[in-house]
């Protein structure tokens, strides 16, 4: 069975990783496929943990889309680190995606520009990257069933 725990910033997702670690180092599993959903905000040392453990991160970048006018409340540094995809895939990790669906709506087109435009010139995904991160991962998720575009 998977676990998967809604971490949206740095702290909660510092916290989830001690955890899965512990979990890993206690009663160790091949294959955990430990998810972290939301995943927004990271950093350096955050993406070598998820790299480590094969956890699945599933960053939630139309958050952009919906709360724009938030953004600015987070500031210039921490918004270089947010929504990683870029970052994510230089380092092998595989994300997958996020919405708030079924509580918010949920565009597929409207997620992929939200993944492809250079929100950050450090987290810019070009169309076939995007792509590849909105296709399914093992996480439990199926394919057939999602409808890749």
């Amino acid at each position: 069975m998977a676990l998967g725990t809604h971490a949206n910033g740095d702290v909660a997702i510092d916290i989830t990783l001690r955890v899965y670690e512990r979990l890993q180092k206690e009663m160790p599993r091949k294959d955990p496929r430990f998810r972290l959903e939301h995943c927004s905000l990271v950093n350096d040392s955050l993406i070598r943990r998820i790299h480590d453990l094969g956890a699945i991160p599933t960053p939630f970048s139309t958050y952009a889309y919906y709360h724009g006018e938030k953004m600015k409340e987070y500031g210039a540094e921490r918004l270089n680190h947010m929504f990683a995809l870029r970052s994510f895939l230089d380092a092998g990790i595989r994300p997958t995606q996020a919405s708030d669906y079924p509580p918010g709506p949920f565009e597929p087109m409207m997620a992929l520009q939200s993944e492809s435009p250079a929100r950050t010139a450090r987290e810019c995904l070009g169309c076939d990257a995007a792509h590849l991160a909105r296709r399914s991962h093992p996480s439990g998720h199926d394919e057939r069933r999602l409808r890749v575009l």
